[in-house]
């Protein structure tokens, strides 16, 4: 029987629950986790959004928002 994400994986930072989030290292812009070269993490897993905040074809707070990095 498979297992939901939610019962498997109920918060950030268990074992095998990572949500992989972009870096700028030296060498350029990187998706996973912190590497050597990190200069920036952007908030590391909170650089995405939480809540479906915006709309989308199910309707208004239906969707999760666009991620600009800064």
């Amino acid at each position: 029987m498979r297992r939901g994400v939610l019962q498997t994986c109920p918060t950030f930072g268990g074992p095998f629950c990572i949500y992989p989030w972009y870096t700028l290292g030296t060498t350029g812009f990187h998706y996973g986790v912190d590497y050597p070269d990190t200069r920036k993490d952007f908030g590391q897993s909170d650089q995405f959004a939480q809540t479906t905040l915006c709309g989308g074809p199910f309707g208004p707070d239906s969707t999760f928002c666009m991620t600009v990095l800064h």
